[in-house]
């Protein structure tokens, strides 16, 4: 029998944090680790799910997808995303 679980990722403007609440147990180690390294903490939990809330800035969300780029268009990319962590941190 299959069930369904889910990540839900949500968060006001006004708030400082995402909130995720997640209904896959499979999923909870991963999110309670990366919940832990962000400066987060797991605010509450019940039989069936968890609810993480983490710092906005400690949390970038991005779609993967598969792209043919070129040697130099991966390259510019790379580079790109170095400039960009390491203005932010």
């Amino acid at each position: 029998m299959a069930s369904e679980a889910e990540v839900i990722l949500s968060r006001c403007s006004d708030e400082a944090f995402w909130t995720v609440a997640v209904t896959d147990r499979g999923q909870w180690p991963r999110w309670t680790r990366l919940t832990e390294k962000a400066g987060g903490e797991v605010v509450d939990k019940g039989p069936h799910w968890k609810r993480f809330r983490i710092p906005a800035e400690q949390l970038r969300i991005g779609l993967k997808r598969q792209v043919n780029l070129s040697d130099e268009q991966r390259a510019a990319i790379a580079e790109r995303l170095a400039r960009t962590r390491a203005a932010q941190g």
